[in-house]
């Protein structure tokens, strides 16, 4: 009878392990899943940064093709108008 309580609290003291066993596994889980989502965002942070940054310079160098055609036509307007107030 004692070797049959012997061999029960031997299989309670390896259940009890294998539950602790799964419950640290599952914590390592989430741990690194939760990681894993940081480090998702961080790089998705990083892809909307060059993103904007790229629609960024592609907006700038439009203004300055406007400004520069919008100085060729300033030009042109101010030899326009010399040429029509030098008739008058």
């Amino acid at each position: 009878m004692r070797k049959i309580g012997v061999y029960i609290a031997v299989a309670a003291g390896v259940f009890g392990i294998a539950d602790i066993s799964v419950k640290i596994a599952e914590s390592l889980k989430k741990k690194w899943y939760l990681h894993g989502f940081e480090v998702g965002k961080c790089i998705g942070s990083l892809t909307a940064e060059e993103d904007f940054e790229r629609e960024k310079d592609a907006i700038q160098q439009e203004i300055d093709q406007l400004c520069e055609e919008y100085d060729e036509l300033e030009k042109s307007y101010n030899e326009l108008l010399d040429y029509y107030e030098g008739e008058l």
